[in-house]
């Protein structure tokens, strides 16, 4: 009996010194490990964290978009970021979400055109529907953005008499050129006066005069 228990004892004993041993080792092994994973669990806390709106519908309208490039391949995001520009909409509408608009609303009257062709044709009508709806869908958005650009350009027409009577006057007064579209401006409100504070904006961060009014006039028209 004794012997039984001095056996356990010098076992216990091993074990203690085991541990003892092998703490150093396994208490690096463990911080290994958890700084190995906790990018990884950061990563999907963030995740976790980001609003719906991100989780979600930022990967769904990505989609859509390259849905839209593949449909039409001589659609790019910079010409269609240049015609947002021209219609006064680029400060509102990223070039992304311009053509998700157009898959998303080909797939939504692709939809309902089939649901109208099979109740009012039959079945015969649902394919014709469908096709008709979804190529409005996919082409609308441009159209919207067409004549938003058109009006805008009419309305820039108009001001632009008024824009320069008002510039040729400070200039006469001695301000420079900066200086009379900075006063342009303050006393005029409107897509031209947005337009010269732009390129006012441009020139002052840096863009060279010449630069700054060629874009003004390739955004204009």
């Amino acid at each position: 009996m004794l012997i039984v228990l001095g056996a356990f004892c010098l076992a216990g004993s091993a074990y203690l010194v085991g541990e003892a041993v092998t703490l150093p080792a396994r208490e690096r092994r463990t911080s290994v490990n958890r700084a190995a994973n906790y990018g990884k669990v950061q990563t999907m806390l963030g995740q976790r964290q980001l609003p719906f709106s991100q989780r979600v519908l930022v990967p769904i309208g990505d989609r859509l978009a390259g849905f839209t490039l593949k449909l039409h391949p001589k659609t790019t995001t910079e010409g269609v970021s240049a015609r947002l520009l021209g219609a006064g909409l680029g400060r509102k509408i990223a070039p992304t979400t311009f053509l998700a608009l157009k898959s998303g609303f080909a797939v939504g009257g692709a939809f309902f055109g089939a649901l109208f062709g099979g109740a009012v044709t039959g079945p015969g009508g649902v394919l014709f529907c469908a096709i008709a709806l979804g190529g409005i869908g996919f082409i609308a958005p441009d159209f919207v953005v067409s004549t938003k650009a058109r009006q805008r350009k009419d309305s820039i027409r108009a001001e632009l008499p008024d824009a320069l009577d008002l510039m040729a006057v400070s200039v006469e007064a001695g301000l420079g050129f900066d200086g009379a579209i900075a006063k342009l401006t303050e006393h005029m409100h409107g897509p031209l006066a947005d337009e010269f504070a732009l390129t006012l904006s441009e020139i002052k961060i840096g863009e060279s005069r010449q630069t700054a009014l060629k874009k003004l006039s390739s955004r204009t028209g």
